[in-house]
């Protein structure tokens, strides 16, 4: 079986079903409820006709979750604690709830007083956010070990705070928060700090309790990260900045994955247009097609808040009021080598400015569109949402079209990792270049551990078609300056944030890396790396694209241990 229809099926299908076709048709029929009238049919048809063909493809909770009795379709939600009891009590039942439901989580725990605050109500001392955050922890593996989904849960601590040192420490040297990944919330004052560097204070209440050099911080966020690929590093100020929601409410933390900022009891509404499905056969992207998947997927995503049930009564309230949702794209390096452009390569980046802002400016022509037909977000004011530093960058023609008819979402766009959602689609993740072209996969089979060579079904086909393959790289063959600029360049036309990888060669000089983050992290809202072999020996291996295609030429010389797809030798 497939790994694409076995995913389906395990995943997604519910009693009944037995094809991905009878998904979508279940999924398109759930929330095209949310239409009113004679529109019912019409959308029934436009949601199912994308889904189907892969054009677009929901987040996981959708799929897995519409039709059903409790109609969970918020793939994480961010939840905020107050410095009480009362509060934290609060935190850890929701995030037993949420995680309850398939939903990841996002926290930070930067308003909890430091550990040796004197509490004046009992006399005795706090014993600091860490604490709080093992409670989390806690709760996070109750769940996964109780035989559901395992639980997303994101930990942050911001800069400033006084346990910011013990934050740093408490992971990678003792080996706790094993449930959760965890972020640092940094601003641009910080970067100019470590740059400069000059003297940090960590405060608390107007006080400051510790004084430590900026640089001194950031060299150990940066080994650890560079060690085990924690912290990441969240640039909250960036975040806040460029907040569509910031005449109502603060960014406070992300999801799980960094892809959404959010206020408080927000939510993940998520979907991908797959990208490689929009370049035709003479390598051009079918501009008109994008455009209209576009307008349907973001008339569903909206739809999908009208028939959530949502698992926290805050969580209703927040996002029925700014109804933010998520539209990214999948297989953007598939659409590249498609129109024959090198991820590496300047052209790459000119192809990914050039797809994500036609995303930008269609999705919020198609809210202003839907404002008209169904009302703006009950939060907004226009005066004030057309002074976002992130609306100023949109075409004037849009923003006056915002200010005439209003819009219907607070923020349109993300980009989601799309890990399982592109292997249902048989594309490259996200904004990800591929893994390698080939590779050899280690695998555990009963007591024995074997190996197999897979080529990237993208190569099999070009391969096939006797096309250059030329213009295949993986991961590992760019370099890291070239995977953060593709983010960048996504992120100026993106109004939430991007998950995103930077790959990194084992021997790749730390120092140089501290250089390159720090040219780039002002302009970016998060960035996240991985070092080949720091989280322990990878099971996937590159091979050498050459010996592909040289054994491609004879299929008949295939050996046992070879793995073959399509009928054609994969080494």
């Amino acid at each position: 079986m497939a790994l694409s229809d076995k995913i389906t099926k395990e995943r997604y299908q519910q009693p009944g079903e037995n094809s991905w076709e009878d998904i979508c048709k279940r999924v398109a029929k759930s929330v095209a409820m949310a239409e009113s009238g004679d529109k019912f049919e019409e959308n029934f048809n436009k949601f199912y006709n994308i889904m189907v063909n892969y054009d677009f493809i929901p987040g996981g909770r959708i799929l897995s979750n519409t039709g059903k009795p409790k109609q969970y379709c918020m793939n994480c939600n961010i939840i905020d604690v107050e410095d009480s009891r009362e509060a934290i009590g609060d935190m850890l039942k929701e995030i037993l709830i949420i995680s309850g439901t398939g939903g990841g989580v996002g926290v930070s725990f930067s308003k909890l007083r430091p550990k040796g605050t004197p509490i004046a109500t009992s006399g005795g001392f706090s014993s600091g956010s860490i604490s709080f955050m093992e409670c989390a922890n806690q709760v996070a593996g109750t769940i996964k070990t109780g035989g559901g989904r395992r639980a997303a849960l994101m930990i942050s601590l911001s800069i400033y705070h006084p346990d910011i040192e013990e934050f740093l420490h408490v992971k990678l040297d003792l080996g706790k928060l094993n449930n959760a990944n965890i972020s640092v919330e940094i601003d641009n004052k910080f970067i100019q700090a470590v740059k400069d560097n000059s003297d940090w204070n960590l405060t608390w209440a107007g006080k400051i309790i510790k004084t430590v050099k900026a640089r001194d911080l950031w060299e150990k966020i940066f080994s650890n990260a560079y060690k085990c690929g924690e912290p990441g590093i969240m640039n909250l100020g960036q975040m806040n900045e460029m907040n569509n929601s910031w005449y109502y409410a603060d960014i406070v933390s992300t999801n799980p994955c960094g892809e959404i900022p959010g206020i408080p009891y927000s939510a993940c509404d998520l979907g991908s247009i797959n990208l490689s499905n929009f370049i035709n056969d003479k390598g051009v992207l079918d501009r008109k097609r994008f455009e209209s998947v576009i307008e349907i997927a973001i008339r569903f995503l909206d739809d999908v808040i009208s028939i959530n049930e949502f698992a926290v009564e805050k969580i209703r309230s927040v996002e029925t009021a700014d109804r933010r949702i998520g539209l990214g794209l999948m297989g953007l390096h598939y659409a590249m080598i498609k129109s024959g452009v090198k991820y590496s390569s300047e052209e790459g980046i000119a192809f990914t400015e050039k797809v994500y802002e036609i995303l930008r400016n269609h999705s919020y022509w198609t809210s202003t569109e839907l404002a008209i037909e169904k009302g703006s977000f009950p939060k907004f004011i226009p005066e004030k949402y057309l002074k976002g530093n992130f609306i100023k960058t949109l075409p004037v023609k849009i923003r006056e079209k915002i200010r005439k008819d209003g819009i219907r979402n607070v923020c349109l766009n993300t980009q989601a990792p799309t890990g399982t959602t592109s292997i249902l689609a048989d594309v490259s993740s996200g904004i990800e270049p591929i893994y390698s072209p080939v590779y050899e996969r280690t695998y555990q089979s009963g007591d024995d551990k074997k190996k197999e060579i897979i080529a990237d079904t993208l190569l099999v086909e070009f391969t096939n078609l006797s096309k250059d393959t030329k213009i295949f790289e993986g991961a590992m063959d760019i370099t890291p300056e070239q995977h953060i600029r593709i983010q960048e360049a996504c992120q100026f036309y993106n109004d939430q944030s991007i998950s995103k990888t930077i790959n990194l060669e084992k021997n790749y000089p730390m120092e140089e890396l501290s250089d390159l983050v720090l040219k780039y992290i002002p302009h970016l809202k998060g960035i996240t790396f991985y070092r080949e072999g720091s989280r322990g020996e990878s099971p996937l291996k590159s091979v050498d694209i050459n010996k592909y295609s040289k054994r491609n030429k004879d299929a008949e010389d295939c050996g046992k241990d070879i793995k073959c797809s399509n009928g054609v030798c994969d080494l």
